[in-house]
Formats: C-alpha cells, structure tokens, sequence
C-alpha cells in the first residue's frame, strides 16, 4: 500500500542529496582550475625561477671574479719564473700570498699529466678535488677554464702560465653554500613540479574517483534516511487500508492505534 508515496520519498531524499554536491563539484573544478589554481601555479613558478636565476648570476659573478683573480695570480707567478727554477720553497711562499690575498683556499701548479709541481700552503679542511685531464687538455690553448660548483660549493679555474713552460694554475675559491643549497632545492621542486604537471590527469581522475565515493556514501545515506521516512509516514495508510478491509468484510469493530 502507498507504495508509489513511498518511491517517491525516497527519489526526492535522493535528488536533495545528490543534486547539490554535483553543482558544488561541477563549480568548484571550474573555479578552482580558472581561479585558484593558476593563480597559485604562476605565482609559485614565478617565485622559483626568479630564485634559480638569482642564484646562477650569483655564481656567474662568482666565477667572472675568480677568472680575473686568477688571470692576474698568473701574471705574478710568471715574473716569479726565475724563483720557480732556482728556489722552490721561496716561489711556493710566494704563490701562497697571492692566493691568500685573493681568498683562495687552494692553488696549485699542475703539470700536463695531472702531477702536482708546486701547492700554496694554505691551511683547510676542505677536501680539493682534482684537475680532470679534459680540463687540462681544454686549458692548454692559454684560455681559462672554469669548473663550476656541482655536489661541493668550490668554484675552480684552471689557466695556463706562459711564462713557466708546461704548467697549469689551479685555482680553488668557496662560494656561499647556503645560496647553493637554496638552488638546489629550488631546482629540485621545479623539476617535480614539472612532474606533477604531466600527471595532471591522473591526479584529476583520483581526486574524481574520491570525490565519487564520497557522494555515492552521501546518496546511499539519503536513500536510508528517505525510506526511513516514509515508512513513518506511509505505515499509519497500511493501517487504515487494512482497518478498511476489515469494515467491508463486516468487522466493525476493527480499531486503528
């Protein structure tokens, strides 16, 4: 009985559920993607590539430093050349000043086959890496070569002397670590960022498929609550239908609670 009252019931429960979180869904995708979320995506990647950019000049200026430091260390050295072939702790005292006075924590004269032919004495607990034998190939043309900062924060640069026949000024300064660790990081993000950007699509389809459950848990919830409703509302009918039965059939003393 009131069966038809009953479906009903349960349809309109399930419309008021359903209808307004597809809206919210459908309005917040649109905005959220138009507004929001680019807003937020250029401003974010404005941030980080100005922050990369700073720190590549920083070590660009760095290195033009360094190369104008080291061109004029080799100028001084050459006019030592004299005190190179004739005293060698006295050229080594004096390359260690000029590496001092230019905030070097390491030179070193390099011979074509990698071996070391004179080293400043300077103090530091910094481990040198070597000269790789492309750079020394790459130097010997007189043009200097400069060896960025890649796991450390040494800036390097290698330069031929003209004077002293066959060896190569090594030149070792630091640079700022926390700037580089900063890029670093910032390059590491960009690039994830980058990542996530190509998987866009299958972060949309997840959020979509959470977003599916969680209305398909609020219908069913609905549905529920709109049979329990109507079966309030539509048991006091059966009773009177069936009362009614009663009364045709001759029972007049059928009572309905």
């Amino acid at each position: 009985a009131a069966s038809r009252l009953h479906v009903r019931l349960v349809i309109l429960f399930s419309l008021v559920a359903a209808v307004p979180a597809m809206i919210v869904a459908i309005v917040a995708s649109i905005t959220l993607d138009m507004g929001l979320d680019r807003w937020f995506e250029v401003r974010t990647s404005t941030i980080v590539q100005s922050s990369i950019s700073l720190a590549e000049s920083y070590i660009q200026e760095s290195a033009r430093n360094l190369q104008g430091s080291t061109l004029e260390m080799v100028n001084d050295l050459d006019e030592q050349r004299t005190l190179y072939n004739l005293d060698r702790s006295g050229f080594i005292r004096v390359m260690t000043q000029q590496a001092l006075g230019r905030n070097m924590i390491a030179a070193s004269l390099i011979k074509a086959n990698g071996d070391v032919a004179a080293r400043a004495d300077i103090a530091t607990d910094v481990d040198i890496p070597a000269v790789a034998k492309s750079v020394l190939d790459t130097a010997s043309d007189g043009k200097p070569v400069l060896i960025p900062p890649e796991q450390t924060n040494l800036l390097s640069a290698v330069i031929k002397l003209r004077e002293i026949p066959g060896v190569f000024l090594y030149a070792v300064r630091p640079v700022d670590a926390d700037i580089l660790n900063s890029s670093r990081a910032m390059e590491k993000k960009n690039a994830d960022a980058a990542k996530a950007a190509g998987n866009g699509i299958t972060t949309q389809i997840l959020f979509a498929m959470l977003y599916f459950g969680l209305t398909l848990t609020l219908l069913l919830s609905a549905i529920w609550t709109g049979i329990a409703v109507a079966d309030r509302l539509v048991r006091p009918i059966r009773l009177l239908i069936g009362a009614a039965d009663n009364v045709a059939t001759g029972n007049l003393d059928v009572a309905v609670p």
